[in-house]
């Protein structure tokens, strides 16, 4: 609405918006968790949870998509399939509307398969600060999982689930233990799981109790301390990577980025398991933000025993390095990603041209960039003949930023649509689905009031395995609605029709994050925040005081930040209200979304309800007020 759009934007929303087509560097940023358990969290205890803790990259990667299960040739590819919004029919879209969305999803050749032959060296950095005392939910079905014990705190389920991670290792893995409240502790040394004295090992960690205070820098040290006083592993190539299991309370992480980052550039990795309801938005940053790095919110036992157990060779092993994913077309702008680690981030996206990925461009574009160089290098040579000291050693080839410059303006613009540092596997389902790994791009016609959006995307992905840089390419075609007649739009109406189901999933999901961070935005915002500072037109006169000398009306009219919140807060929710009619209005209708998006009804319902309250709540404030 024009109401909403006056006072909110779209790093509220959490979407990552396009800013246009100057140069720059989307930076490797991890805002958030790899899950949506802290907004799950908040809704089950009664309360509206954080903005922060839903986010399109967190719940995306809870849901599973058929998309032909792994990828078989290459160590990383996309899945792609594209629509038009006409053709996806879902009822928040205009029936006029040019909005052209793809689905990019990622797969790994490591999907659903065990881990690689090389063993690993895990060092468990265990919290016992007293907030780990703490009980925590138990889930559904803990009572097939025997080693659970009787100790519900924080502590305990993070005790239980150590021993049954220590049952998942290869015997030629190594295995260590550091606990930490403000200083850290060498609980067990780093040595091969297969020499361990397993009886005296579950002794002391079910010795160690809650107390004290939480500094991670301190359980980092002590690790990191485990690390390189193992002077007795063997020695070859061997997988490294720290576990913490704390509830991330430590309000001051102080030196733990750098040390971190110093590290991850040793090829020694750290995953983060927040064992809390609630999310801490700054540390997940710090956490996930570092190469081979990756945060977990964890806020009952079974989605504990998941992500350190269960999932133990998709979460700790990445299946590929420096990730870049660029989209090019000359028929669609690019409007906004969803679904990338910094999706609450802008940014701006051009993206180079690079040897690597020259040929995937155009056909002409490569002739020309052909005669460009050749035609170039023809006269640096010539000036070098002629001045051969003119040069300073510097060759006879144009350097690599001028080139990439002068080639940026022979095709349309590449724009980068996701960077980041680490691809991480999937689980595959029984069914062959793979879990998470979509990022939604939202296009627009670069010729507007066209009779029906059509055209060409070409997506572009580079990645680095074991030292080496690869890259592939897939074309995604828009068509437009009349049926496909020749053999390529065949090819591409039986593409569509296969990841269509996944596509219009993640459009589903993409709508409910959105008008559900919309709310949050508003609901949680003071009076100093810039989406209270409302600038539009709600008005209204204010009531006689007991001071007025003659008890009538004053005639000015003056503007209430509360009363336009309030307005901004009851549109948000008539859309969260909306989103409910439109997937939950028919009993048909709900089925079909609950086949299609399992358990996103009943989150919807339940932050219905909450926002019904809140609103009712703060709206007899604001009456009070008139």
């Amino acid at each position: 609405s024009s109401t909403l759009g006056s006072s909110l934007n779209l790093q509220e929303i959490g979407c990552h918006r396009i800013l246009g087509a100057s140069p720059g560097n989307m930076g490797n940023v991890g805002v958030g968790a790899r899950d949506a358990n802290a907004f799950t969290a908040g809704l089950r205890e009664g309360r509206l949870p954080e903005v922060d803790s839903l986010t399109y990259q967190g719940l995306f990667s809870q849901h599973w998509y058929q998309i032909g299960g792994p990828e078989t040739a290459d160590a990383v590819s996309i899945a792609a399939a594209g629509a038009s919004a006409r053709d996806l029919d879902l009822p928040w879209h205009s029936a006029l509307s040019d909005d052209v969305w793809v689905g990019c999803f990622f797969r790994t050749s490591k999907d659903g398969r065990p881990r690689d032959s090389m063993p690993i060296d895990l060092i468990v950095v265990l919290d016992t600060s007293g907030s780990m005392r703490t009980p925590m939910a138990r889930g559904s079905s803990q009572t097939s999982r025997p080693y659970l014990t009787g100790d519900s705190s924080r502590l305990g389920l993070a005790k239980s689930a150590l021993c049954a991670l220590l049952s998942t290792l290869r015997e030629d893995d190594g295995f260590g233990i550091a606990s930490f409240t403000t200083v850290g502790h060498v609980v067990q040394p780093l040595a091969l799981v297969g020499g361990l004295d397993r009886e005296s090992l579950a002794e002391r960690i079910g010795a160690l109790t809650a107390s004290g205070g939480t500094t991670l820098a301190a359980g980092m040290a002590a690790a990191i301390d485990i690390r390189r006083q193992a002077s007795t592993m063997p020695s070859g190539p061997r997988h490294q990577r720290l576990l913490f299991l704390t509830d991330m309370e430590d309000l001051t992480p102080g030196p733990l980025d750098d040390m971190i980052e110093s590290e991850a550039k040793q090829a020694c990795y750290v995953s983060f398991v927040g064992i809390s309801s609630s999310f801490n938005a700054q540390l997940a940053e710090v956490a996930s933000k570092h190469k081979g790095c990756n945060y977990f919110c964890i806020t009952k036992d079974d989605e504990l025993h998941k992500v350190a157990v269960t999932d133990l060779d998709w979460n700790f092993f990445p299946a590929a390095f420096d990730v870049e994913l660029t989209q090019q077309s000359g028929d669609f702008d690019l409007c906004a990603v969803y679904g990338t680690p910094y999706d609450a981030m802008e940014e701006r996206t051009q993206a180079d041209w690079t040897p690597l990925t020259h040929r995937f461009y155009p056909l002409l574009f490569r002739q020309q960039a052909r005669e460009l160089m050749l035609c170039s290098y023809r006269l640096l040579r010539k000036r070098a003949e002629r001045f051969p000291t003119s040069l300073g050693g510097a060759g006879i080839s144009l350097p690599m930023p001028a080139l990439q410059r002068v080639l940026g303006f022979l095709s349309p613009a590449m724009r980068s649509v996701i960077r980041v540092d680490t691809i991480f596997p999937s689980a595959v389902g029984i069914d062959g689905s793979v879990e998470g790994g979509l990022v939604l791009l939202r296009l627009r016609p670069a010729l507007r009031h066209a009779a029906a959006p059509s055209g060409k995307v070409r997506l572009m992905l580079r990645y680095t395995v074991d030292g080496q840089r690869h890259a592939n390419c897939v074309d995604v075609d828009i068509p437009a609605q009349a049926p496909p007649t020749s053999v390529a739009d065949v090819c591409v109406a039986k593409t569509n029709f296969v990841l269509e189901p996944a596509l219009r999933k993640g459009i589903v999901l993409q709508r409910f994050i959105e008008v559900c961070r919309r709310f949050l935005t508003i609901a949680k915002a003071d009076a100093s925040s810039p989406s209270r500072r409302h600038v539009g037109t709600v008005q209204f006169k204010r009531r006689p005081s007991a001071t007025d000398a003659t008890g009538a009306l004053p005639p000015q009219v003056v503007m209430n930040e509360d009363v336009a919140w309030m307005n901004d807060l009851t549109t948000a929710f008539g859309e969260l209200e909306d989103l409910k009619e439109a997937l939950d209005g028919s009993e048909v209708g709900a089925i079909q979304v609950e086949n299609m998006c399992p358990g996103l009804l009943d989150q919807l319902r339940a932050i219905v309800d909450q926002a019904r309250s809140f609103v009712k709540e703060h709206n007899a404030s604001a009456v009070q007020l008139l």
